[in-house]
């Protein structure tokens, strides 16, 4: 029997090495039991409930994504605890804004509302 090895920095989806971080894998009772690698591209294409991959993680790639696919918006916050997202900018126009209570949140909104206002953008491809 022959096992391929991939090395700890490579996608266990796609394989490459740029771009990784580690997705800490839970059991029931929320102990990390094990790690997963991924790439920010196929980070959206792990779905499995006891992964940690809905915020910490996956809040930052999502944010690198949009970033590198042009898409201008900004988050913003006070001492008051309130989060302010906005997709769009002050130099090309707002397109919407919205106030959350965590950053999380706030990206999870900008991630949907941008893949409603550019649907034919690569990113969603």
């Amino acid at each position: 029997m022959s096992v391929t090895k991939k090395a700890i920095h490579q996608c266990v989806r796609c394989g490459t090495g740029e771009n990784v971080t580690l997705i800490a894998h839970r059991n029931e009772e929320g102990y990390v039991v094990g790690w997963l690698v991924s790439c920010v591209n196929c980070i959206e294409e792990i779905d499995d409930t006891n992964l940690e991959t809905r915020r910490g993680t996956t809040t930052e790639n999502r944010l690198q994504r949009l970033y590198q696919s042009e898409i201008n918006g900004s988050i913003s916050w006070f001492f008051d605890g309130l989060v302010t997202v906005k997709l769009g900018d002050d130099m090309n126009g707002i397109k919407d804004e919205h106030t959350f209570n965590t950053i999380a949140e706030a990206v999870d909104w900008l991630w949907a509302i941008a893949k409603e206002a550019y649907p034919d953008c690569e990113l969603w491809q």
